[in-house]
């Protein structure tokens, strides 16, 4: 049966992760493990993640009983995948249910390590948008990032689906998407100062790379008129010139530096196939986000009151870098890290940039396909 299949290429994968992740770094196992696991998700570089790597290896027993349980609903969801859907759906029931009392969102935290495929990833999207726009605001942030970790799940265990899809211009066989869209896009519209959770921009531009088409009229309108006119351009791919756009401006706002990141991401996952619409519009965007994070007279405008971190969103972007075009990151970021005047925090960044590179490289498929980084 086919969820036979979809449980037998999912403990394949992570039985050959664990076997090289075990012979290669036996004494910092749990630290690696951690860091790779929210790399491969696509979630942004927490401080954490880089103490657990600057440190010595530590016991976290939450983030333990955390992946025990979702090995637990990795394997239920495979077999049993309707029983995992209603699950889903009474915890979302439940939320809107309460009224003003906190809602239990517990249920569907673990739908991150569901073992997904594109039919199951359509059922979710339905239920997600009956509810996204009728729960409270709180709420909705909390659905956003369930939302945008399962769209990760699927796109890390169903790569070949995903760049299928991007081949022959295909969605989830769901018309509750464009919904969901307009109502993301409706929370970012509702805040401009301060600028909406970086979540949500996230979340926005995973729903647009699940639409190939949107990813098409965006990088037309992106890379031939340097803007997303009005003609001919649905605003959902207006939304990724509107962040090109936004990128250029004096007080950048954080979340758009993120939402801009998250893109780059999702393109390190499409680097089988080359000259796609997301590696254009990423490389767009690299040259704006760099001018961002390493121009000191730019400032971010954070969407909270705490001050933005740039070094971990400069790491987060020079991994991407690194992945997608060895060479040409190399060649702008070598001369920062050299020199008297090199900074120790830019050098330790760019440390942990190609490390990161190289172990993503040599995890999926080896140094060979990359000379530079097979002689480093």
């Amino acid at each position: 049966p086919p969820s036979v299949r979809i449980l037998a290429d999912t403990i394949g994968n992570q039985a050959f992760y664990m076997f090289y992740l075990r012979s290669t770094h036996t004494s910092q196992i749990l630290p690696m493990s951690v860091f790779m696991m929210d790399t491969a998700i696509g979630s942004a570089m927490l401080p954490r993640y880089v103490r657990a790597c600057l440190s010595e290896p530590t016991a976290d027993l939450t983030m333990e009983i955390q992946d025990a349980a979702g090995a637990i609903f990795m394997f239920m969801s495979a077999t049993n995948w309707n029983i995992a859907l209603q699950r889903a759906k009474s915890c979302l029931y439940l939320a809107l249910s309460r009224g003003d009392e906190v809602a239990d969102l517990t249920d569907i935290r673990f739908l991150e390590y569901a073992t997904m495929d594109i039919t199951r990833l359509a059922q979710l999207i339905d239920a997600f948008a009956d509810a996204f726009t009728r729960v409270k605001a709180a709420d909705q942030l909390k659905l956003a990032v369930v939302l945008r970790r399962a769209i990760w799940g699927f796109i890390t265990r169903c790569g070949g689906t995903f760049m299928d899809m991007h081949t022959n211009m295909y969605r989830p066989s769901t018309s509750r998407l464009e919904t969901l869209l307009d109502s993301v896009s409706a929370v970012i519209d509702a805040h401009t100062r301060p600028c909406a959770n970086p979540v949500y921009y996230q979340l926005m531009i995973m729903l647009i790379m699940l639409c190939p088409d949107l990813l098409a009229a965006s990088a037309e309108h992106v890379i031939e008129h340097g803007e997303a006119r009005e003609d001919g351009c649905s605003k959902h791919a207006m939304f990724i010139g509107k962040i090109h756009q936004q990128l250029i401006s004096r007080d950048v706002p954080e979340s758009v530096v993120i939402g801009a990141m998250e893109l780059q991401r999702v393109t390190t996952v499409m680097t089988a196939l080359p000259g796609n619409n997301a590696f254009r519009l990423s490389e767009r965007f690299d040259a704006d986000i760099n001018a961002v994070l390493l121009d000191s007279s730019n400032r971010l405008s954070p969407y909270r009151e705490e001050t933005c971190e740039t070094k971990l969103l400069l790491l987060g972007t020079m991994s991407c870098q690194f992945q997608l075009s060895p060479e040409k990151a190399m060649q702008i970021f070598l001369p920062r890290v050299t020199g008297p005047k090199a900074e120790p925090w830019m050098q330790l960044v760019f440390i942990h940039a190609v490390s990161a590179s190289l172990m993503q490289r040599y995890y999926r498929n080896g140094l060979a396909s990359a000379p530079l980084f097979n002689k480093m």
